[in-house]
């Protein structure tokens, strides 16, 4: 490879490595190219509670008609796509979601929010009904995706799937899953995980019976009420975050995927809910996060504005990069057709109208592993070994062309002290023609010289030129030597970080474990049981530790491991 070449190639390989990730990403991590893509926007309809619609649909599906104003006004809307009253869950999955969750397994971020008046199915939309196939949400079918595509992978493909579950309840965050970590949850932003929630509890699912333990714990812990307009009120905003992680074992790649499902609370009229005391107070707070939400899709596409407010509320901090930033977002706003919910059905409609003009920018996290990473830092430790050699070699050859240059000179000079030579008396007669040949044979033999010195001087010249242009290969090459060096650190730091965290963990959960235990054998003492029987023991004990937070099955200590999975594909 030429010394341009190897420019060419080590200046393609830094802008690939460049960090696109907006606002801030991993110092390690390397992505394909950016796409822009819009927010996707589907309008959905949950059957009428009146007899009265004023709701038209068109045979495009695209568009909808609202008449408004009794009547006497008719709306046009457009969206990507609008589902009817009678549209299934399948069908909202395919269109909305599928694509989402096949491309978290590729390292793509995603977010779906389903957005609309309280009682208009957004909870159905996202949950469902576990128990019945045919009414399972987008989070349950999202899952079983998950588990077909792992299945359907290559074997050197290994998966990680980790979860977690919080709830914005009164501008406060919680835990759905361990609500014990409550207090100490904190919206943080650094240059590894950009904003994020520590101290969220992350379990590890592998199968679909894991998941509805999760889900059916998460739900049973949400804030819920009673209003006029729905008697499962959500007053909370819940965020369910999937991180899907994949290792390539051959290349030593990995690619790391976040998916959030937003299930916002719905947006309430006072005087129709009815709310009072508490509830009231909840309505407030909800409808002041939904308006700083609006307040940011504003911004983003006004066109004039130059700050964006994601710091107003936590649901837009903790969404800043599904609006406007690295994910592939879909929004479900979720509406009722009947003429007593008009005026929040058009309100509704006009809020996904203005969020269909965000724009994202896309591209996949991918990152190489640690030992992938060394395997790198020692072959450009090599290559530049070699080039510092070549170079060495090279100097040492233009040292003995010049020498050889020196002496060429000499010899042209001896030759023009000739008497008779060019550089004498030309004036003078030669008589002879023997002299005559000799002068002849003489001029030759110095533009000889003339040309060897004019070929040696070119090549010197090249030869220079090829060493300053290895002396910026080198450079480049000392850069991404310190590249690696920096990537080797960051990931041993977040290693330090993960491992000094799971030592905390484990450590917090053998005193809980050893507390209950304690705990157990005073109560058997008390009540004359004997303590030898270990049979006994062991039962009490596992029936404490799995005592559940709620009214479902606990989630036990197994879903805090790490589980790694792979495919079952065999490649041919």
């Amino acid at each position: 490879m030429s010394a341009s070449e190897q420019i060419s190639y080590y200046t393609r390989d830094r802008s690939r490595s460049a960090s696109p990730f907006r606002p801030k990403l991993k110092t390690h991590q390397r992505c394909s190219s950016v796409k822009n893509d819009n927010i996707k926007v589907i309008v959905r309809f949950r059957p009428g509670n009146s007899a009265k619609s004023v709701i038209s649909y068109n045979a495009d599906l695209q568009s909808v008609t609202i008449w408004a104003d009794a009547g006497h006004q008719s709306i046009d809307f457009m969206y990507d796509r609008v589902f009817p009253e009678s549209s299934k869950q399948q069908e909202i999955f395919d269109y909305s979601v599928r694509e989402t969750t096949d491309d978290l397994t590729e390292g793509y971020n995603g977010t779906v929010l389903c957005y609309g008046q309280t009682g208009a199915g957004k909870s159905y939309t996202m949950m469902g009904e576990l128990e019945n196939p045919e009414c399972r949400g987008l989070i349950p079918r999202i899952f079983e995706r998950i588990f077909e595509i792992i299945q359907a992978s290559p074997k050197t493909l290994e998966y990680t799937v980790g979860v977690s579950y919080l709830e914005i309840y009164n501008e406060y965050l919680r835990d759905l899953l361990d609500p014990q970590n409550n207090k100490h949850l904190a919206i943080r932003e650094n240059n590894v995980d950009g904003v994020y929630v520590s101290h969220l509890e992350t379990f590890y699912v592998a199968n679909l019976a894991d998941v509805y333990t999760i889900l059916r714990q998460g739900s049973q812990n949400r804030t819920t009420g009673s209003t006029v307009m729905n008697s499962q009120s959500s007053r909370s905003h819940s965020i369910f975050q999937i991180k899907l992680t994949s290792k390539d074992l051959d290349g030593g790649v990995v690619k790391t995927g976040n998916l959030f499902l937003v299930d916002l609370a719905g947006s309430e009229k006072i005087d129709r809910t009815g709310a009072t005391g508490q509830l009231l107070e909840e309505a407030k707070k909800i409808n002041s996060s939904l308006s700083a939400l609006g307040n940011v899709i504003n911004s983003l596409t006004d066109g004039k504005s130059r700050h964006i407010p994601y710091r107003n509320s936590k649901l837009t901090r903790i969404l800043q990069e599904s609006l406007g930033g690295n994910s592939r977002t879909t929004l479900i706003i979720n509406c009722s057709p009947a003429e007593s919910n008009c005026l929040e059905t058009l309100s509704t409609l006009r809020f996904g109208s203005r969020a269909k003009r965000i724009t994202n920018s896309v591209h996949i996290n991918s990152e190489l592993s640690t030992n992938e990473l060394k395997k790198r830092y020692l072959e450009q430790v090599k290559v530049n070994a070699e080039s510092a050699k070549r170079m060495e070699t090279m100097s040492k050859r233009i040292s003995l062309l010049e020498e050889e240059n020196g002496l060429l000179k000499e010899k042209i000079k001896r030759y023009k002290q000739i008497p008779g030579g060019r550089a004498g008396n030309e004036g003078s007669a030669i008589a002879d023609s023997e002299g005559t040949d000799k002068l002849a044979v003489l001029g030759k033999e110095l533009d000889k010289f003339d040309n060897q010195l004019d070929g040696i001087g070119e090549q010197n010249m090249k030869l220079r030129r090829e060493i300053e242009a290895m002396q910026k290969v080198s450079k480049m090459k000392d850069s991404r030597i310190a590249e690696l060096q920096t990537q080797l650190a960051a990931r041993e730091a977040l290693v330090n970080v993960n491992s000094s965290g799971f030592k905390n963990r484990l450590g917090s959960l053998k005193d809980r474990l050893s507390a209950i235990q304690s705990s157990m054998d005073h109560h058997m003492e008390s009540v004359g049981a004997p303590i030898s029987n270990k049979e006994n023991v062991k039962v009490a004990r596992h029936s404490a530790v799995g005592k559940p937070r709620g009214d479902g099955k606990p989630i036990g200590l197994n879903l805090r491991i790490v589980k790694p999975m792979r495919g079952r594909q065999v490649d041919e």
